[in-house]
């Protein structure tokens, strides 16, 4: 399985529409077959936004998931809120809550 974790400072008085901007895609990613969870966060310290998803492979999230419009559209208007470089760091997923304890292997 393969999972980001992006976090990204979201300009001052624009957290409000930033949120509601990723919650217009959400059901639409989370409906995606090689979509395992796409969650939304806000940070009660910061004005950061962190977003967590995950997918059944790499090839899926590159090939299929951003080429939907929808996610095309918002990568291209997100940089209107965020304010400085996002952060995004990848993951092999080694547990996940649908994997049960055990553990995942290379590739899974």
């Amino acid at each position: 399985m393969y999972a980001m974790r992006v976090s990204m400072d979201i300009k001052p008085g624009r957290m409000t529409e930033a949120v509601r901007l990723m919650g217009s895609i959400m059901e639409r990613v989370r409906n995606e077959d090689g979509c395992l969870a796409f969650d939304v966060g806000t940070s009660t310290e910061s004005n950061t936004m962190f977003i967590y998803e995950s997918f059944v492979n790499k090839a899926y999230h590159d090939d299929v998931h951003e080429s939907y419009p929808e996610v095309i559209e918002l990568l291209g208007s997100i940089n209107d809120f965020v304010e400085g470089p996002m952060s995004i760091e990848t993951m092999q997923l080694r547990y996940s809550r649908d994997s049960g304890a055990k553990l995942l292997g290379p590739g899974e």
